[in-house]
């Protein structure tokens, strides 16, 4: 069974941020969701199998927003 989003009980722990996470967004069509942080990253997750897949670099401050486009297609951040 597919679960688009995630429900209790916790099947997964992502960890890999060496910051409080500040935001969390999930993608509208894939299994996929992202994790932004204090650390200035943003990683991406599948949050069904909870595989690390890979960390977005470019902020350097907190992230404190992302966002998909309806579609998915892109993925928009925020930074301070």
């Amino acid at each position: 069974e597919r679960r688009m989003l995630p429900r209790p009980p916790c099947a997964h722990t992502l960890k890999g941020h060496s910051g409080v996470v500040s935001a969390v967004a999930v993608h509208p069509v894939f299994t996929v969701a992202v994790s932004g942080s204090e650390d200035g990253t943003i990683k991406v997750w599948d949050h069904e199998s909870g595989e690390y897949v890979r960390t977005l670099k470019g902020h350097t401050n907190t992230v404190h927003s992302l966002s998909f486009t309806p579609t998915g297609s892109h993925l928009a951040s925020s930074s301070s």
